[in-house]
Parts: C-alpha cells; sequence; structure tokens
C-alpha cells in the first residue's frame, strides 16, 4: 500500500510538469549539483528538469540563482528568462541577501555587489581591499550592511570605505543577515554556539548549537535564514543534524536529516529545500518541520 501511494504521487507530479503547473520553488540535488525547480503540491511534488547544472547559487525564495556560464554571470530565473549581469566576475563566493534582491561576489580581493534583481541586474557598488581568503558572506536587503568571514574565524564588516574587524565575533564558521532587518546571525561550528549582531553592531549569545558536533573552524556551516527573518537554520556540511533556531526566543529544535546535507536554501511559506548527493532529489523542510523527500523527474 504505501509503495502505490509513493508511486501515485510521483505519477501525479510528473502529470503536473507536463501540464505546466507553476513551480512552488527550487531545489539543489545530486552531485556535481544541479538546479531544478519544485513542480506540484506539498505531500505530492517532483524535481522538475535541470535549470543548471555546474557552479551556481540560487537565491532566497528559491526563484532565481546565479549562474556561471561560459565564464560570464547570469542570473537564470525558473520561469525561464536569462539576464547576464554585466561588469561582474563570478567570483570564488557568493551571496544573496536575505529576499535575494541583492547579489555580493567575492572574487579574492574585492565584493561587488550586484542589485536590481532579478529583472535588471547591475553592478552597485565595489568594495575594495576585502580580507583574504573569505569563506562566508553575507549582506542586507538594502545592501547597507556587508558582513564577511575569513578562513581564521574572523568577522568583518564593511564600514563606508574600509573593512574593520567586529570585536568578539572569532571562530565564526557562517554568518547570516536576517530578512530586511540589520541584524544578523554568525555561528560556530567549533564552539557550538550562535551570535546575534544587532544593528547597532552589539554582539549577545543567541543559542546554543551543541547538537552541531565538534568542528574546526575551518570546516563548513551551511546557514540560512528565512525570508521574514524569524529563523536560522545551521547545519555542518555533509552533517545530518539540523538546528531550527528562533531568534526572538533563542530556542534551538533539531531535525534529524536522512543523508549529509550540501546546500540549504530558504524557500517560500517558510520552507527550505536541503540538498544532498546521496540521491538526484532533494529534502524539504515545511513549516511546521516536517521533513520531506521530493524525487527528481526523469529528464524530457
Amino acid at each position: 500500500m504505501r509503495y502505490f501511494l509513493a508511486t501515485l504521487i510521483f505519477v501525479t507530479a510528473v502529470f503536473a510538469q507536463a501540464l505546466g503547473v507553476p513551480s512552488r520553488g527550487a531545489a539543489v540535488s545530486g552531485k556535481p549539483a544541479a538546479l531544478r525547480p519544485v513542480i506540484g503540491i506539498p505531500g505530492a511534488a517532483v524535481l522538475g528538469d535541470v535549470v543548471a547544472q555546474g557552479t551556481f547559487t540560487l537565491a532566497p525564495g528559491q526563484a532565481w540563482a546565479a549562474v556561471d556560464s561560459a565564464g560570464a554571470l547570469e542570473i537564470v530565473r525558473m520561469s525561464g528568462q536569462r539576464a547576464k549581469v554585466a561588469g561582474a566576475a563570478t567570483g570564488t563566493l557568493r551571496a544573496f541577501s536575505p529576499q535575494g534582491g541583492r547579489l555580493a561576489i567575492y572574487d579574492g580581493t574585492h565584493v561587488t555587489v550586484v542589485g536590481g534583481l532579478p529583472r535588471s541586474p547591475a553592478v552597485s557598488q565595489t568594495l575594495g581591499s576585502a580580507p583574504a581568503s573569505l569563506t562566508s558572506l553575507s549582506l542586507s536587503e538594502d545592501g547597507q550592511l556587508v558582513l564577511a568571514v575569513d578562513a581564521s574565524g574572523a568577522t568583518y564588516r564593511w564600514s563606508g570605505d574600509t573593512w574593520s574587524a567586529i570585536a568578539g565575533a572569532n571562530a565564526i564558521s557562517a554568518v547570516q543577515v536576517l530578512g530586511t532587518s540589520h541584524r544578523a546571525v554568525l555561528v560556530s561550528g567549533s564552539l557550538g554556539n550562535a551570535l546575534l549582531l544587532q544593528a547597532d553592531g552589539t554582539l549577545a549569545q543567541l543559542a546554543s548549537v551543541q547538537a552541531l558536533g565538534t568542528f574546526q573552524v575551518m570546516d563548513r556551516v551551511l546557514l540560512a535564514g528565512s525570508l521574514d527573518g524569524r529563523l536560522a537554520l545551521a547545519v555542518a556540511e555533509q552533517g545530518t543534524d539540523l538546528a531550527v533556531i528562533d531568534i526572538e526566543s533563542g530556542n534551538v529544535q533539531h531535525v534529524a536529516l536522512e543523508a549529509g546535507a550540501l546546500n540549504l536554501t530558504a524557500g517560500p511559506q517558510s520552507e527550505f529545500a536541503i540538498g544532498s548527493d546521496a540521491a538526484t532529489g532533494a529534502w524539504l523542510l515545511d513549516a511546521s518541520r516536517r521533513l520531506s523527500y521530493i524525487p527528481a523527474a526523469a529528464q524530457n
């Protein structure tokens, strides 16, 4: 009976794709990574045809992505439209703003900010002399706050015309600006804690994420915030313990993943897509913290 129901859900989702049912977001699956739209409704969804493969960054909201295309950078929308970003390098590290309206690109020397997403992407600012060997990057929706973490775990803030270190923000693995605010979450995998950076620059303990395990500061932590800025999700790369952090209360809920995580992206309706190299599908965490697997449909 369970097999019959699973098959029925899969077939229904495939027919939805064939009939042109609108996407409800996107997810990253497999290795090498493939970007696919999520077709169908909750409980009967499937990943559609590959939109991009190789090097790309999916935006929060899952409606578009920054894609490397023959050495140039393109913004590719799940609806099919593509727009080249003139004057922007593909970079070695990229991060979208919390709702996907801006993109920060690190090329090893500078951080370039692209605005006007997704319809009219254009370079709006270049932040020079960035710290070396950045491993995490985040910016606010208005582009006024840009944060970066280097390979030593030191955290920096762009302050008008220079980068300045944030006192007390050490051994940091990842940083994420929240919603439309100038607040941010900083997570240390090695110390097992999460800090909250307030808009006035003060830093406070937010939550313990000890179940993330003990990681060296060089190890990567995947960190994403919900579109409204009320939640932050953290998981060690290739880890299976997902920490869901409530920003206002500091409460942490742990969700056990079925495979090691390779990417984590906020979606619509307080959902998050979680990709892994263990399967060609992806996992969806809904607003009720239920985890469901989304299989990949056969390619057309």
